[in-house]
């Protein structure tokens, strides 16, 4: 599988999850995502409900960067709500065995009319 197929499925996967979430509830916690080699996505989250989301954040990706260094997955990805320009937006942080650590992509929104409204990703 090639780095923009793993791109597509991973950014797909994420966003329909995050779809149904903000609709749902307004809100989700941060949440991982990792692929194995030519199998679909798979969640991962952690059940402790006590630990803040920044810790969240920093179990998923080292869990995913042990499980890259094992080679027992292809790439992986964390997600989670933030505010970009004063806007809300959805955080992307992905790393896959070919990348240089992980690539940051933000991806505003806003609710119209029941919907939600992606704009551009944006690398920072």
């Amino acid at each position: 599988m090639n780095i923009d197929t793993e791109f597509s499925i991973l950014s797909d996967f994420i966003l329909d999850n995050v779809s149904v979430l903000l609709k749902n509830i307004g809100e989700f916690h941060p949440f991982g995502v990792i692929i194995f080699q030519n199998k679909n996505p798979q969640v991962i989250i952690s059940d402790d409900i006590s630990t803040d989301n920044a810790q969240k954040i920093k179990e998923s990706q080292e869990y995913i960067i042990q499980r890259l260094n094992k080679l027992e997955i292809t790439s992986g990805a964390v997600t989670y709500l933030v505010r970009y320009n004063e806007k809300d937006a959805v955080m992307l942080k992905i790393i896959n065995l070919f990348s240089n650590g992980w690539v940051d992509l933000v991806l505003q929104y806003q609710f119209l009319d029941g919907e939600i409204i992606y704009e551009e990703f944006i690398s920072i």
